[in-house]
């Protein structure tokens, strides 16, 4: 296996922490670069799918702004973002430091897209 540039290796990192370095891989010629494009395609279809988990928590939180327990749920839903994006430094930290992993369906989607 081919030593992969340090260059290569934070332009995959920071795809998983920001939106548009991912599209940014993808709209342009970065994507010829195996590792980056493999990484950008996760990397967007992880962040499509936080922002319809947000969406769907979003909309629960308004149905349930009526009852009681609507500041315990106010909770939970903090801590789920909280666990999302250090599920995303987690993924950004390993990328960078060359490690192979694998997020259940997004993996499979985007091995697809490429």
């Amino acid at each position: 296996m081919e030593k992969i540039k340090t260059q290569e290796r934070l332009l995959s990192a920071c795809a998983y922490l920001f939106f548009v370095v991912a599209l940014y891989i993808i709209l342009t010629d970065k994507r010829k670069i195996k590792y980056d494009a493999y990484n950008a395609a996760q990397a967007l279809l992880l962040w499509l799918s936080y922002l319809l988990i947000f969406i769907a928590l979003r909309i629960i939180y308004a149905l349930l702004s009526g009852i009681h327990y609507f500041i315990f749920y106010d909770m939970l839903v903090k801590l789920a973002y909280i666990l999302m994006f250090a599920y995303v430094f987690y993924i950004a930290y390993s990328t960078y430091n060359e490690k192979e992993f694998y997020i259940p369906y997004i993996s499979n989607l985007s091995e697809k897209i490429l």
